[in-house]
């Protein structure tokens, strides 16, 4: 499934989507209300509604439709924290329940949303304000949703949020992991004997890829010193799948870098975008993230991404 990075959207924006969401969801009589004080709502219907929660037993009532967009792209409906946003909510909705002006409440976020926090969320808002039909949805039934109506994508432009390098670096982070675990190089200083010595015409594959002197001036300072030891470490039979795991990365890296390289001024933009992508899909990594740029360095220094010279 696509991954739209709704984290990207303002707040507004993402008003706007939910919106057009939930005009397909209940209907065109679904009204929005302009940016400001919204008294716990962003936008209201009342009927029947088209298809929800579903075709087959659309709900009729009162709703209350209200957005709830957060930036950090990891951010998730964890109930300990998602609770907390909730809470600030809960007056309001209360003042509109009493006020007869809401039989249904649906809170949509752009967070991820695991089954137990849509369970215990849900609960929570039932409870604390005496309502019977509550739904919350998250990142993946929005994405979802997306991903099967590609002209409200064309529509907000939404295809502007994603990545043309759309990358699975699972097998990185635990090659990462792998081998920080194995040569503790956070725990003593590493002494470098790689020195591009077996890579003559590196200077002309920074020249053919459009790789910056400072950049690569940037490759030797911070990432050269770690190469021996990676090149040792890939080379030991002990660790077999962790080699494969990098080769596999640096296919797919490789082949995402080709198709897209065009949308990229020079190569120093596209590490930094790979880099981006990877600490955004493996938050677990933390402190080894530094690694992210020194295994890209090292793809790239040894010819398995990037264009190669003669």
């Amino acid at each position: 499934m696509a991954d739209y990075n709704l984290y990207k959207l303002s707040d507004e924006e993402f008003e706007d989507l939910v919106v057009h969401i939930c005009r397909d969801w209940l209907g065109e009589g679904i009204s929005k209300f302009s940016t400001g004080a919204d008294g716990g709502r962003d936008a209201t219907f009342e009927g029947t509604a088209n298809k929800f929660p579903s075709e087959t037993e659309p709900i009729k009532g009162k709703f209350v439709v209200q957005a709830k967009a957060s930036k950090p792209p990891t951010a998730a409906c964890t109930y300990s924290t998602f609770r907390k946003v909730v809470e600030d909510e809960i007056p309001r909705i209360k003042n509109l329940k009493a006020g007869g002006e809401l039989d249904c409440y649906l809170l949509m976020t752009n967070r991820k949303k695991s089954a137990d926090a849509e369970k215990k969320v849900v609960a929570y808002i039932k409870r604390e304000v005496e309502v019977e039909n509550v739904w919350l949805r998250g990142r993946e039934d929005i994405d979802s949703y997306l991903e099967t109506h590609p002209k409200l994508v064309q529509a907000l432009k939404l295809d502007r949020l994603r990545s043309p390098l759309r990358i699975h670096p699972n097998e990185l982070a635990q090659l990462i992991e792998g081998f920080s675990c194995n040569t503790g190089v956070f725990e003593e200083a590493i002494d470098s004997m790689y020195n591009f010595s077996e890579y003559q015409g590196i200077d002309e594959k920074n020249r053919v890829n459009g790789l910056s002197a400072s950049y690569f001036n940037y490759i030797k300072k911070k990432s050269e010193p770690y190469f021996a030891e990676i090149k040792v470490f890939l080379e030991n039979p002990r660790n077999g799948e962790l080699c494969r795991a990098y080769h596999n990365t640096a296919d797919e890296f490789q082949a995402k870098i080709i198709i897209h390289r065009a949308k990229f001024e020079v190569f120093d933009e596209v590490f930094e975008h790979l880099y981006d992508l990877v600490v955004e899909q493996c938050p677990k990594l933390g402190h080894l993230s530094q690694l992210i740029s020194v295994f890209l360095h090292y793809m790239y220094c040894g010819c398995d991404i990037g264009e190669a010279t003669e």
